[in-house]
């Protein structure tokens, strides 16, 4: 083993309690860093996910991941996918060996156990398996079989051969027996394209050790910014645009996976492509309103504990996006469609509002993902009342004159300079119950459903559902009612 990974092995199972031989310790090691951001250090989930032994098929560490969450039971799947529509699925493979050679036998019989596993997953009576392994096929299959509530179409599978070797295993790769083993696992198409097994060494591990306090040294491009004054406890801060390009280099690695850990900050995880506004983000996305992203989103709020810059290239470490995680898997998904791969400058083309301010101060990373995420609730009333038809509405409602109605478009606190009783909201327009009540029903400017009252005192009938407004105004104001003048008696 690499002198430098073995005492870090040997801390971590003095640390964590592994009383195990040295090649049970490094299987636990890799499991506690590569499988972090779901496992969080908690010892029963690390010690579950490694599978080695005897009759392991070369498969030492295995981790199926449903939105996000670790599962090693079926029902567990069941319970997280039963009350969303999209959801997402991981599945990932990992051998892990003290060696600082690699074996290309070894990494064949390490591809021969998934490949079982997956046919086993497809058929059970097939191939026969291990206990451990039914297991894990059994949660395979539970994925596949519920495969219209998930996003992906086949499985995002990430397979590693870790060693403690100095070299990256790139000639392992390519000896015929794993390229065959790799193809085999690809013909099966249960899994998404391309099926590829990455081997790492002592160094991709020592990086993966790093990414528990988050990405490192993680270089892009800032050029459209301006400074932020720092503060006694921000070192340094920038607004400003950033391609889609450069922001995808701060969001996947180079896998095209979204970097582990870098929304534990954010308020709410991905919510999926079929959310009604990340639908918005992405009709917006792929419509020739593109150019209009930065005025129509609010973008990225990024928090780092390191931010070196020299020039327009910067470097930044330990950073965690706390507004804008929608914003980021939407970009995500669309980068990584047919249409942004064939043609790469729609993306280099795209600009995202940025906001990047770097702290060591943990105090000051709360208060700002804390802040960024705070606003008052605006409702589908609130967006209706924004339109042009509301705008002609309101001003009809005005030239009813002093005895009539008005229209209060916008919320407000201020007190109202007109009789409440004479004042229409858009959820009453609408045909929703009036919030307040009146001794006097007939002083009440808002009737519910399709009803036709007469109010004398200001001449005034709410009649259908469908808004009348004057000649070339905007429409598309849908479910509402309208005021309109009646006859004086």
């Amino acid at each position: 083993m690499h002198t430098l990974t073995g005492k870090r092995v040997a801390k971590f199972a003095r640390d964590f309690g592994f009383a195990v031989s040295e090649d049970k310790q490094f299987e636990l090691y890799v499991a506690a860093n590569y499988l972090y951001p779901y496992l969080r250090d908690d010892v029963d989930k690390i010690e579950r996910s490694v599978h080695g032994g005897g009759s392991d098929e070369g498969i030492d560490i295995a981790a199926i991941v449903v939105n996000g969450q670790l599962v090693f039971e079926p029902s567990e799947i069941e319970e997280l996918i039963s009350e969303q529509a999209s959801n997402t699925a991981r599945v990932i493979f990992i051998q892990a060996k003290t060696s600082e050679s690699y074996d290309a036998k070894l990494i064949s019989k390490f591809l021969h156990g998934i490949e079982s596993v997956t046919k086993y997953a497809i058929n059970p009576q097939s191939i026969a398996l291990p206990a451990a392994l039914v297991d894990l096929a059994a949660l395979i299959d539970k994925i596949a079989e519920n495969g219209d509530k998930f996003q992906e179409t086949r499985i995002p599978c990430e397979v590693f051969y870790v060693t403690t070797s100095g070299h990256d295993g790139a000639d392992a790769r390519k000896e015929l027996q794993v390229t065959e083993a790799v193809h085999r696992i690809n013909e099966l198409g249960v899994y998404s394209e391309p099926f590829e097994l990455k081997t790492h060494g002592h160094d991709a591990l020592a990086a993966k050790l790093k990414e528990r306090h988050g990405p490192q040294n993680i270089r892009f491009e800032f050029t459209k910014r301006q400074t932020i004054p720092a503060t006694e406890r921000v070192s340094e801060a920038y607004i400003g645009l950033l391609s889609g390009t450069e922001a995808l280099k701060l969001l996947t690695d180079e896998t095209g996976a979204i970097r582990p850990g870098i929304f534990d900050d954010n308020v709410r995880l991905d919510l999926g492509a079929h959310n009604t506004v990340n639908m918005r983000i992405t009709r917006t996305l792929e419509s020739e309103e593109r150019e209009q992203f930065p005025f129509l989103n609010n973008g990225l709020t990024i928090i780092a504990s390191s931010l070196r810059g020299a020039g327009d290239k910067f470097f930044i470490s330990g950073y965690q996006i706390v507004n804008g995680g929608q914003t980021s898997h939407q970009l995500v998904r669309w980068a990584a469609s047919r249409r942004v791969r064939e043609n790469p400058e729609l993306l280099s083309d795209l600009w995202i509002p940025v906001k990047v301010v770097s702290s060591e101060d943990t105090s000051v990373r709360t208060s700002v993902a804390i802040a960024t995420n705070l606003q008052t609730a605006i409702g589908s009333t609130d967006i209706q009342a924004s339109s042009q038809t509301a705008k002609d509405v309101e001003e009809y409602f005005t030239q009813t004159g002093a005895d009539g109605l008005r229209y209060l478009r916008q919320v407000q606190h201020a007190a109202l300079d007109f009789p409440r009783t004479r004042v229409v909201t858009t959820p009453e327009l609408n045909g929703q119950s009036p919030r307040r009540s009146s001794a006097n029903p007939s002083e009440r400017s808002v009737h519910p459903r399709n009803s036709k009252p007469r109010i004398p005192s200001c001449g005034v009938a709410i009649q259908s559902r469908r808004i009348t407004t004057p000649p070339g105004s905007s429409t598309g104001w849908i479910d509402t009612s309208l005021a309109i003048p009646t006859p004086q008696p």
